[in-house]
């Protein structure tokens, strides 16, 4: 049987029984929580150019159109049918991880119109990051490829320093 102890600040609790649920980090949780959110993904089909992505608890909308505004209006009612699915399973959205990313090879015009969703307004970025990758407006990479630079030189210099201590 499983059992759970909290700590806060120094104070530890009393053992508490964990009957139900699956451990951290079980191969299984995966598997359950993407059929737990797979209707996130299926409940758009009437939207036939929206793409939908999850991975676990990652999920991403896209749509495409001719210019943003009428893309924030498509990911609105998205946004809407997936907020009544949150309420009726009683699910919890991070707001607060939300990102806006109008991507185009155009200049930038349109790609100012914000998404309202409830009572908070999520702003378009230059960049959003989505499973490690990191995205531009233009779709060119550069952020990214930097990224993974700075992080292989890291790990290479890390490994130098490793091979000049034996």
């Amino acid at each position: 049987m499983r059992t759970t102890k909290l700590s806060l600040n120094g104070t530890h609790s009393d053992i508490i029984s964990t009957p139900a649920g699956i451990p951290q980090g079980s191969p299984l949780s995966p598997i359950l929580y993407i059929l737990y959110n797979s209707d996130l993904l299926e409940i758009f089909t009437e939207n036939p150019g929206a793409l939908k992505l999850g991975f676990i608890d990652d999920i991403a909308y896209a749509v495409k159109g001719s210019n943003a505004t009428s893309n924030v209006e498509k990911l609105s009612k998205m946004m809407a049918k997936a907020d009544e699915w949150r309420t009726k399973h009683g699910a919890q959205f991070e707001v607060s991880k939300y990102m806006l990313i109008h991507f185009t090879k155009r200049s930038a015009q349109n790609a100012t119109a914000p998404i309202k969703i409830g009572e908070t307004t999520i702003h378009p970025v230059n960049e959003a990051r989505y499973l490690g990758v990191i995205f531009d407006r233009e779709l060119q990479f550069k952020s990214h490829l930097q990224y993974v630079v700075k992080k292989g030189t890291k790990f290479a210099l890390a490994m130098t320093s490793i091979a000049k201590a034996s």
